[in-house]
């Protein structure tokens, strides 16, 4: 059963792609901005009277077409992220220990059990392997 540090390290390096992901949108509206200000300039200078040649809007507004490809792809690498994913099949319980016929010794002490969810912890923890909360005072 994944302990609470477990699920607070997989929650870090999800929190990191996501934050990677919404840079690369960052920088790719970045991009999309900076080709249609020129786009924008482009029309400015024709509006002036200058002869602009087909080709240079052309070549723009393919670059965009390209850069919002990429971005719309990194909106739905994001999204399938965040979508939650199915919880790990439980750990099989483990094999029963045969029985002995030799006495056993005193008592080993018994874990703690954790009062918020139920989980078994050790003995000397001072928090939830589970659930990451104070075990209280021994």
């Amino acid at each position: 059963m994944p302990g609470f540090l477990d699920r607070l390290g997989r929650a870090a390096q999800q929190t990191a792609a996501e934050g990677k992901i919404r840079l690369d949108i960052r920088n790719l509206t970045a991009q999309l901005d900076d080709r249609a200000q020129a786009l924008g300039y482009l029309m400015f200078r024709q509006n002036r009277g200058e002869e602009i040649p087909e080709e240079e809007y052309t070549k723009i507004l393919d670059a965009m077409n390209g850069l919002e490809s990429e971005r719309q792809a990194k909106e739905v690498e994001l999204e399938d992220l965040r979508r939650p994913t199915a919880p790990a099949a439980p750990a099989p319980a483990p094999a029963p220990v045969a029985a002995t016929a030799a006495p056993t010794p005193a008592a080993a002490p018994t874990g703690v059990t954790c009062s918020n969810c139920g989980a078994a912890n050790t003995p000397t923890a001072k928090f939830c392997a589970e659930c990451g909360k104070p075990l209280g005072a021994r």
